[in-house]
This record gives structure tokens, C-alpha cells and sequence, in this order.
């Protein structure tokens, strides 16, 4: 079957507005006396857009989908404030949430942003402590949320889930460690003074940079 747009997805589907995840549970029917899981439809066709889903087959697609529940959040709605602690795991499959901390002498500054094929809480889940952060939906943002206890379970049982958010990782941490490497470097100028005047400006501009709290390095054809 060719694969849907995500937007007539959502729209067919009548997706549900957030709520808290604390009390996601599978929805259950009964069959000769026997309790099994009843996914819902629309978590499934949504699930199989994300990222860390696509290698899993129909199977453990529909597992991991009778534990989980769609919500979205609209622009500027708090997913989680800081301080509280995460009760679910966050598959992101549309919109945008910015990652925050608070600020001693003015608003929140952000500190990253994540999008679709993204999740939240995959380390947090494994953790009682408050968080640090805030998380705020930019734009109208649709999650799969699975709670956390079933969440830690299922990661179990699906090992090559957990490998793929594990995966999903690397490239967030690599940025974080990297662009706090490239903001320690210095800057360099290096001019080859075609006039007599350069060097005093290029030392204007080193003073500026400085004061600017920037490390300066001058490379410099000048010998004073």
C-alpha cells in the first residue's frame, strides 16, 4: 500500500488533544477467556512513521502500540515543567518541542529543539528525579506516549526498539559535546597588511572580539 501523507493521517484519525500520561494502559477484549491487547488504529499507523519503529515488523509494531496513546499539544503548551518528573516516553511523529532551562535574570533559554522521528524521556524513564528542564510544544506537535513503567518494559522485550532509540541518541549528544567544543576555539584573523594603517585596525577589531568575550589569535605579516 503507498505510504500516506502524516497530516491526512492525523486528520482521519481524529487524533486526541493531550492529557497526562500517568495512566496510559492498554485497551483490552476478551477472547475465549483469554486477555489480549487491543491496539488502536491510528497509534499504529502513526507508530509506523517514526523513526526507531521501522525496522520492527507488524507484530512488534502492534505490541508496542497497545501500550501506547496518541496526544497532541498546541504551540506554546507545556509537554512538562521543570521540576516535575517524566511519567511516559515521547515518540515525536509531527511538530516541534523546545528543550529549556530557566534563567536567573530572564526568561527560559532554550538549549534544543527536537522534531519528528525525535522522542523524549528515553534516559528520564529510568530516572526518579525531577526535571531540569522545561518542555514546551512550538508548534502543534502530535506524540505517541507510552507510560513509564510499560515503557521500561517493553524496552526489554523489544531489544532492537531499544537499540534504535539508543541510536537516535548519538547524534544529539555529538552535537551537544561539539558545539561546546567549537564555542571554546579561538577566533583567528590573520590580514596581510596592504597598508599602513591595517594593523591598527586589525587590533581595533582583536580589542572589540575581546571585549565581546571572544579569544582572539592574530596572525600577522606585521613585526610590531
Amino acid at each position: 500500500a503507498p505510504v500516506r501523507d502524516l497530516r491526512s493521517l492525523v486528520a482521519d484519525r481524529g487524533i486526541q488533544s493531550g492529557a497526562s500520561l500517568a495512566n496510559l494502559r492498554p485497551r483490552k477484549q476478551y477472547a475465549n477467556g483469554v486477555s489480549v491487547m487491543a491496539p488502536d488504529d491510528r497509534t499504529i499507523d502513526l507508530l509506523t512513521f517514526h523513526q526507531s519503529t521501522r525496522v520492527l515488523d507488524d507484530q512488534q509494531i502492534q505490541w508496542i502500540a497497545s501500550y501506547a496513546k496518541v496526544l497532541t499539544y498546541s504551540a506554546g503548551e507545556v509537554v512538562y515543567a521543570a521540576g516535575s518528573e517524566v511519567d511516559g516516553l515521547l515518540l515525536i511523529t509531527a511538530g516541534e518541542l523546545e528543550i529549556s532551562v530557566s534563567s536567573t535574570d530572564g526568561p527560559d533559554q532554550p538549549i534544543q529543539y527536537i522534531g519528528r522521528d525525535d522522542q523524549f524521556g528515553f534516559l528520564a524513564i529510568y530516572d526518579a528525579a525531577p526535571m531540569p528542564v522545561t518542555v514546551t510544544a512550538t508548534q502543534d506537535t502530535v506524540v505517541i506516549c507510552i507510560a513509564k513503567v510499560d515503557a521500561v518494559r517493553l524496552l526489554q522485550e523489544v531489544p532492537l526498539w531499544r537499540r534504535c532509540l539508543m541510536q537516535s541518541l548519538g547524534p544529539r549528544l555529538r552535537q551537544a559535546f561539539m558545539e561546546e567544543k567549537i564555542s571554546q576555539r579561538p577566533r583567528l584573523i590573520a590580514i596581510i597588511h596592504a597598508e599602513d594603517d591595517s594593523p591598527e585596525l586589525t587590533l581595533a577589531l582583536a580589542g572589540r572580539l575581546s571585549e565581546l568575550q571572544e579569544s582572539v589569535a592574530i596572525i600577522s605579516d606585521c613585526q610590531r
